[in-house]
Formats: structure tokens, C-alpha cells, sequence
């Protein structure tokens, strides 16, 4: 199901999510949960046909995969900006990416 808020559950079961985003959402900006089973599986800002703002990746047994950021600035929409996270379905950090305006400046692992 998808959640707006708290207005909108939606059964995500016989859909492409793709799919149900552009359909209900093209032009929306909302808060965003995306559940499969009552778990989350994805989560941000959804405004036109960007990310914007903090977005978070989970796996299908509830721990985080990624997290990071994509701008919310008028002609940069979209791209991925600071620190990106990315964790094992243990949830041990794996390695982590610095963007800037969309380019990535920076790779690194623990």
C-alpha cells in the first residue's frame, strides 16, 4: 500500500509501483511510504517526477538499505547531494558515497 500522510492506503499487490507513482502522483508533492506486507519499503519526498529531501530504502525484512539526500533546489531536482549510506540486509554499513550536485566526489568503505 502506499500512504499519504494518513488520507490515502493503497494495495500495492496487483501493481508496478512505477507505474501507480506516475499514475497518482505526477504532480503531487507528498510524504511518501511505500509497504509491502506492512513493512515499508521506501520513504520521501515525492514532488513532480523527482526525490527531493531525505529518501530512505529499506529490505523486505525492515532494516534500512539506503539512506541519503536529493536536492530540493529549482533546476538541480532530483540529484543525489551529501552523504549516501549504503547497508547489507544485516544492516552493517558497506560503504558510503559523497555527492554534490548530482556528481560523485567521494567513495568510501568502513
Amino acid at each position: 500500500r502506499v500512504e499519504l500522510g494518513s488520507q490515502l492506503k493503497v494495495n500495492l499487490r496487483y501493481f508496478n509501483l512505477h507505474s501507480l507513482f506516475f499514475l497518482f502522483l505526477k504532480s503531487f508533492r507528498t510524504g511518501l511510504k511505500f509497504y509491502n506486507k506492512n513493512v515499508i519499503l521506501e520513504e520521501g519526498i515525492w514532488e513532480l517526477e523527482f526525490w527531493i529531501g531525505t529518501y530512505k530504502k529499506y529490505y523486505s525484512n525492515g532494516i534500512i538499505e539506503i539512506i541519503g539526500g536529493y536536492s530540493n533546489e529549482e533546476g538541480a531536482f532530483g540529484n543525489k547531494i551529501g552523504k549516501w549510506k549504503y547497508y547489507s540486509s544485516t544492516g552493517i554499513l558497506e560503504y558510503e558515497e559523497e555527492y554534490e550536485d548530482g556528481k560523485l566526489l567521494k567513495y568510501s568503505e568502513p
